[in-house]
């Protein structure tokens, strides 16, 4: 496996951003300390320096805040394209609504039908506050659920007010029903107020609790108390702005909260990505860390990871491995990101999480490596051919001989001879003696030596011995996948895996990042934030929490004048089309002055809302 240093890996990196066959984007994992957030503020930072704009979440401000020091070096016409918002600031801070979109060109079928998913999306966010991902048969949650969101979004009430919408004890209740989407609606919610407690607690209780613990948060009845003047992610897309959060709760915001904002946020800025046309869509990122936090959009982003390549949008996920996700290795969301992102970092990781990643090296490797755990060997001779050889004979022989004989004898011979004739006339007769003496003695002694030599050639064969393999055992999956996992257990800071799937598999060292203004002096740091807090002030959608608070205590009234007119101009017994209450978001009167309210306000408001209750329900 290749090793490239930190010049090397930014190469990389940087082909890949630029790369629009990405899948569904980036996934970075490691545990806390490994390198993985200050890797996503190098993406983040590269990505702007591209001129590609987008989204950036940090839940715990410090990326943010180092990047807004970082932007400072880019050129003032990409400088000036990137907002900074941090909810939690209590000197300026913006609003957001769910709920706005933009109309122009929309039919009334078409801006219902997409009210209506805007709705679904933002109730799935408020029940995941309870650990809920969907209404799971609750049908009644879902009915007035589904009634809350469409009166808001047809009246244009700010997301704020739907805990009035809900609060049947409340004196605005009555009025507030006339906003029903139609006469239907209109009666149900009439019957509801003239339930008993139980039953009403029966009916809408379970919603009303839930809208009231997630909205009833000042910071979140403050932030999503505006209709207009908001951040309008539309503009976002359309004007190539990058809008980077600071979700640091800094003990104003609950860890309800800060997941409601989060996934609001990601929400409106998807809804308008998703909703572009083929020949609208531009490049873009939405970065994401610890993500966790944003499970209640987990089966969105599930949806969308299987087809955001095709709206030119990249994903940067950021996460600590299975630690927070429901189910750990067997989280389906957690599977479908290892699946559809293309590119993968994994940081330093714990035993389980480390087998569960290094599985993955290891399988991007199986082609490239299969290691040997053992080779058994065993010698033997073979002959490679002859070679002609001279040989020389050398011979040596040495002879001695040595011996002694003697010989001695005495022979005595008697001898007599008798002849007798045929004739008895002749007889004769001969005797004789002999005797004789011998004595022989003989030595002999010998000596020889003898040498030869002799040259000759012959063929001689050339024998050599080697080790002969005769059996290879190698590693088994599960034994190569635990080397991978015990090398990311290892991995010291900045060390990674990065893992391009189709393409290659590298041990990086991630690029530093430096902050350009670290030893800036107490003085120049406090002019710098001054600086920025007059940027940002200059924007509409940025005002201070007391003027927000002004603000929708004037819409408030507003909306109650106009409440009460509608109510005063209502015929009795007939049922007409609900209209659609317009309430200019500037401080202007509906009425010409005091006294043309005065005149047409009715006497009192408990008679308006007896009389909008006392209505008879007639067709």
């Amino acid at each position: 496996m290749k090793r490239l240093l930190p010049k090397q890996t930014a190469r990389v990196l940087r082909s890949a951003l630029t790369d629009d066959n990405m899948g569904a984007g980036i996934q970075l994992s490691g545990v806390s300390g490994s390198g993985k957030s200050r890797l996503l503020v190098w993406i983040v930072f590269t990505f702007l320096s591209l001129g590609i704009p987008g989204l950036f979440l940090d839940p715990h401000g410090d990326a943010v805040a180092l990047l807004r020091r970082m932007t400072l070096t880019l050129p003032r016409r990409r400088r000036k394209k990137i907002w900074f918002w941090r909810p939690a600031d209590g000197d300026c801070t913006a609003g957001i609504n769910p709920f706005l979109f933009r109309e122009e060109g929309l039919s009334s079928y078409q801006r219902a039908a997409r009210l209506r998913v805007r709705s679904e999306l933002f109730s799935s966010i408020v029940l995941s506050d309870y650990g809920e991902t969907e209404f799971a048969g609750r049908t009644r949650l879902r009915k007035h659920f589904s009634r809350t969101t469409t009166i808001c979004g047809e009246s244009r009430l700010p997301p704020a007010f739907t805990t009035l919408l809900v609060d049947t004890q409340s004196p605005l209740y009555p009025l507030l029903c006339q906003l029903a989407p139609d006469e239907m609606d209109r009666y149900q919610m009439e019957m509801i107020a003239a339930m008993r407690p139980a039953d009403q607690e029966a009916e809408v209780g379970s919603l009303r609790n839930r809208l009231m613990s997630t909205l009833g948060h000042p910071t979140s009845d403050m932030l999503f108390s505006r209709w207009d003047n908001v951040i309008d992610f539309e503009y976002l897309y359309d004007n190539d702005i990058t809008l980077l959060v600071d979700l640091s709760k800094l003990d104003l915001l609950t860890d309800g909260v800060q997941q409601l904002l989060a996934n609001t946020t990601l929400l409106c800025m998807q809804s308008v990505v998703m909703s572009k046309p083929e020949h609208e869509r531009r490049r873009r990122f939405c970065a994401l860390d610890e993500l966790p936090l944003f499970a209640s959009s987990f089966p969105l982003l599930q949806t969308q990871c299987t087809e955001i390549r095709k709206f030119c949008t990249k994903y940067v996920f950021s996460h600590q491995g299975s630690a927070r996700f429901p189910g750990r290795h067997d989280n389906e969301f957690l599977n479908t990101l290892t699946d559809m992102c293309r590119l993968h970092v994994f940081f330093r990781h714990g035993a389980g999480d480390a087998k569960f990643f290094g599985e993955q090296i290891s399988l991007s490797n199986w082609n490239k490596k299969n290691k040997v755990k053992h080779i058994q060997r065993t010698p033997q001779q073979f002959t490679e051919g002859h070679e002609i050889v001279e040989l020389t004979d050398h011979a040596t022989a040495n002879g001695d001989t040595s011996g002694t004989a003697e010989m001695g004898g005495t022979t005595n011979q008697i001898s007599e001879a008798l002849q007798t004739a045929a004739d008895a006339a002749r007889m004769s007769r001969t005797s004789g003696h002999s005797d004789a003496r011998q004595h022989t003695q003989t030595r002999t002694d010998n000596r020889t030596h003898t040498e030869t030599t002799t040259w000759k050639q012959t063929l001689v064969p050339k024998v050599v011995t080697r080790d002969v393999v005769t059996a290879i055992q190698f590693y088994t999956p599960e034994e190569l996948d635990r080397e991978d996992a015990a090398r990311i257990r290892e991995f010291d800071t900045r060390e990674a895996f990065l893992l391009i799937d189709g393409l290659a598999t590298y041990e990086i060292q991630t690029p530093k990042v430096t902050d350009p203004y670290a030893t800036t002096p107490r003085f120049a740091r406090r002019k710098l934030n001054e600086w920025f807090q007059r940027q940002i002030a200059n924007r509409p959608e940025f005002s201070t929490p007391l003027e927000i608070e002004r603000e929708r205590q004037a819409f408030l009234e507003r909306l109650i004048s106009e409440l009460q007119r509608m109510a005063y101009e209502r015929p009795r017994g007939t049922i007409v089309a609900p209209s659609r209450l317009l309430i200019q978001p500037q401080a202007t009167l509906i009425l010409p002055d005091d006294a043309a309210a005065d005149r047409q306000r009715p006497e009192s408001q408990n008679d308006v809302a007896k009389e909008a209750t006392d209505a008879p329900w007639e067709i």
